[in-house]
């Protein structure tokens, strides 16, 4: 049986947050909008630059896509660096390899400096395949990060994975943690000596050698801007036109029959994924699968086909936690960091492509040396203004294959008053009133 509210196990074993609103007419050095782990590790590291920075966050922070995460901590992002070598060439792909690696051991460098207490676990990971074609891929995939001196190998089986394999591609010394324990206390150290601002909803920003980020509380100035709020809400890189959004969803369970510690995700086209959470004296399965390009496939209980698949795989004793997330993913599978495109002083960080954890440290550190005007060797290959036509090919044909589908079914609304059969998370174009307008079940 799943829990009738949708609420992650992050959010769930936190406290809410209740940072004040904008005070307006500030002056800081820069302006960081969005209070996800993209948002907040970025202000850590500027603040530590001794530069006087100002979260702003809709609502409250670390609660979007960042508090319902499943928050594995990898440099395997799934099968991805066979596919860099041939579309970015071998030193982009050892760039991004670095970075992330580097990223992990980041992580543990900062929770054990500020002496942080976020369940950080290291585990190894696996992607793994119960087919023939995806054993080839895993093979391919191996050879590219053997060049690339990642901690890789094959294995042709592993315990705790809870199905026949094909084999299992192992990444070494990976890890996971509560997302929502770093995030506050990170926080908690940020605004101390730096604003974190809740409740207010950036309107526009007005570009100048000083640009002013204009709220619904009033007007702050910065000398930077930042945008980290997943899907940016202001672009001038057409970024529409270089990303989509995916849905996935996940719940938490207590198992009768533990499982190894270790994460793993599959190739395949049924997609699961497993990572396991210990808190205090209790464990928990964090199980995730029914990734879809969000807005499609309307009427689809993904929490339902969630729970059967999991109880097929798992021994599961009870399911405590559902909840469900959306990420950006970028047209070339690399995220876009650095300046915005057509700006002087608003920069970009957006397109993780559901690797968050990782790719959120890569842009801080980032970020902060193009604030600083210092040099990093990372900068090209997440450039906010880079166009692959050849790694963008297959999915700007799916965008834009989608987008007319949207288009099209945006004239096709449903008649006023029919959303009764909508479930809790779904939502319908429908007409009211004369007016096109979107219903959402409360």
């Amino acid at each position: 049986m799943l829990p009738k509210t949708i609420n992650s196990i992050w959010i769930g074993t936190t406290p809410k947050t209740n940072y004040p609103k904008l005070v307006p007419g500030l002056e800081v050095d820069v302006v960081i909008v969005g209070g996800g782990i993209a948002g907040l590790n970025a202000a850590y590291f500027l603040s530590k630059e001794n530069l006087k920075v100002a979260v702003v966050e809709m609502y409250n922070i670390a609660m979007a896509t960042s508090g319902n995460t499943t928050a594995k901590v990898t440099s395997q992002h799934d099968l991805k660096y066979d596919f860099l070598i041939k579309n970015f060439g071998f030193d982009k792909a050892k760039l991004y390899a670095d970075s992330n690696e580097w990223a992990i051991q980041e992580l543990e460098n900062i929770t054990r400096q500020e002496k942080i207490k976020c369940d950080l676990q290291r585990l190894p990971s696996y992607v793994y395949s119960a087919t023939p074609e995806g054993r080839e891929e895993l093979e391919s995939e191996l050879e590219a990060c053997k060049q690339l001196g990642l901690p890789a190998s094959i294995e042709d089986r592993v315990e705790g994975i809870p199905s026949a394999i094909t084999g299992a591609l192992k990444f070494e010394n990976q890890a996971c943690f509560h997302p929502r324990k770093y995030l506050l206390a990170l926080a908690e150290k940020i605004s101390k000596n730096n604003h974190i601002f809740e409740n207010t909803k950036v309107l526009d920003i007005k570009e100048a050698d000083i640009p002013t980020v204009i709220t619904d509380q009033g007007e702050i100035k910065a000398k930077k801007v930042i945008i980290a709020t997943n899907y940016p809400i202001y672009d001038k890189g057409f970024f529409s036109f270089r990303m989509s959004q995916v849905r996935s969803y996940a719940l938490a369970a207590k198992l009768k029959t533990p499982v190894a510690d270790l994460n793993f995700i599959n190739c395949d086209t049924e997609r699961l994924s497993y990572r396991p959470h210990q808190d205090q004296d209790e464990k928990w399965a964090i199980i995730g699968a029914e990734d879809h390009v969000a807005g499609e496939e309307e009427n689809v209980n993904h929490f339902k086909k969630l729970e059967e698949l999991a109880r097929q795989r798992f021994d599961i004793e009870k399911i405590e936690y559902i909840w469900a997330a959306q990420d950006s993913m970028s047209i070339d599978r690399v995220p876009y960091i650095g300046r915005m495109p057509n700006t002087n002083n608003v920069y970009i960080i957006t397109g993780f492509g559901e690797w968050g954890m990782t790719s959120s440290l890569v842009s801080a550190k980032l970020i902060t040396d193009l604030v600083m005007n210092r040099e990093n060797s990372w900068s090209d290959l997440y450039d906010p203004a880079k166009i692959k036509p050849k790694a963008s090919f297959i999915k700007f044909k799916e965008m834009l294959k989608r987008g007319l589908k949207n288009y099209f079914q945006y004239f096709k609304v449903k008649e006023e008053g029919d959303f009764t059969d909508l479930d809790k998370g779904m939502g319908r174009t429908m007409t009211l009133n004369g007016k096109k307008v979107v219903s959402v079940p409360i």
